[in-house]
């Protein structure tokens, strides 16, 4: 934003500060199998573009915060064992982190039932040593900061 009369702003931001979307990522510690993402948007619908351009196979939620809840989870976790398939001979490993989301009883016995065995980490310390926040997540992120940068430090003129 900026005065009526000036011509160029020096920076822009985004209108829509500190609105989260939460996406969820899973991937097997190989790195070659790559479960479709889910998408928490804050908003009251989840916008076309969005399911459009995301991968196929995404899952979409909303809630006003833009933070997964139990339920959310709870379907997340229902396209992942889709997708993966855990038997009772094969089964897997999901490493979470300790977010309020994912401790809850349905969440607990669904994993059982279908053969996928949860560890959680230790509160506050996903940052250091989730395996996705340490590789994929932080390259993301880095890239996604910097093109935003770029994006806005490019535009000369708010219309």
């Amino acid at each position: 934003m900026s005065v009526k009369e000036k011509k160029q702003v020096g920076k822009l931001t985004s209108g829509e500060r500190e609105r989260n979307v939460t996406v969820l990522l899973s991937i097997n510690a190989a790195g070659d199998q790559f479960i479709p993402p889910m998408f928490v948007s804050p908003r009251a619908r989840i916008d076309n573009d969005l399911k459009n351009d995301a991968p196929p196979g995404s899952t979409f939620d909303v809630q006003m915060s833009g933070w997964i809840t139990q339920d959310g989870f709870l379907k997340w976790m229902k396209a992942f064992d889709e997708r993966v398939n855990p038997t009772q001979k094969s089964p897997v490993l999901l490493i979470r982190d300790s977010h309020s989301s994912h401790k809850d009883l349905d969440i607990i016995l669904y994993a059982k039932q279908n053969h996928i065995h949860m560890i959680s980490l230790p509160p506050h310390t996903s940052h250091k040593i989730q395996p996705l926040d340490r590789s994929i997540m932080k390259a993301f992120k880095n890239t996604y900061n910097e093109a935003c940068g770029f994006v806005c430090g490019s535009l000369q003129e708010v219309p």
